[in-house]
């Protein structure tokens, strides 16, 4: 169950939703920047539409070329009170609750998304950098690097804020297979040796979540919690396994193996 919604859009805007769900490429005339080349941005999402609103907003807001930037949203079917607050222009998808996993909601997405680059992004998180889809584009998709972005978490060994190019996404399947892809992905770029994981401290987001900033506890940070599979399912041995074959594919892909 897939839709965009679109309101006002600048010609530029409507150029990139037609190439998002079409999947295909933009024609002469086109207001693309630089050659049609997206940056897709993944946001699974519950019970927290003015949360979403505001980091698409600020995705969009402090992108140099938003018509370049799509921005996937995957709802529950049962929550329907924040599918009925959709933003305008994000690429909503609708499927089966399955509790607290983010890495599976991103794999869906992702599965859908156009672009070179995926950023997996929190409907409580906020985008402070001016130009951070140029940033991410200075960076070479061919490199299957995970580039880690600054937030403000500042509790000591915390992950970071992952984004990898597209290409990492179809050589493994998936990008993450439990709710934790920050770690996820940390851990393969790790493994896979130095040089794969690339600190980018110019791109700087805010998780604005009741652990590290105070902001009011609700239901979805309260069920991250409750949820059994969200303690047993990053260790279990069919998961290390995954990691361990992720971190193969991608060494041969980058000529390493």
């Amino acid at each position: 169950d897939v839709n965009t919604y679109p309101s006002a859009l600048t010609a530029a805007q409507v150029t990139h939703l037609f190439r998002s769900w079409s999947g295909s490429a933009v024609g002469a005339g086109s207001t693309s920047a630089r050659d049609g080349s997206v940056i897709s941005v993944l946001v699974p999402t519950r019970g927290r539409p003015k949360g979403l609103q505001r980091a698409v907003d600020s995705l969009w807001g402090k992108a140099t070329h938003p018509e370049n930037v799509e921005i996937l949203a995957r709802y529950d079917t049962d929550d329907l009170a924040s599918w009925k607050k959709r933003p305008a222009n994000v690429i909503a998808i609708r499927g089966k609750p399955l509790g607290y996993q983010g890495g599976t909601y991103c794999n869906e997405m992702a599965a859908k998304a156009t672009g070179t680059f995926l950023l997996p992004f929190n409907d409580d998180g906020v985008m402070k950098t001016q130009g951070w889809d140029e940033i991410i584009e200075s960076h070479d998709p061919g490199l299957l690097q995970v580039l880690s972005f600054a937030h403000n978490d500042p509790r000591p060994g915390t992950d970071p804020w992952p984004c990898i190019p597209k290409r990492w996404f179809d050589i493994c399947g998936h990008l993450s297979l439990d709710a934790r892809w920050d770690t996820w992905l940390q851990e393969v770029a790790w493994a896979v040796g130095e040089g794969c994981l690339v600190d980018e401290p110019r791109v700087v987001i805010f998780h604005d979540r009741h652990d590290i900033t105070g902001s009011p506890r609700d239901k979805t940070y309260d069920n991250r919690y409750t949820d059994p599979h969200f303690w047993t399912s990053f260790d279990s041995p069919e998961n290390q396994a995954t990691r361990g074959e992720d971190v193969r594919r991608i060494r041969e892909a980058m000529g390493a193996a």
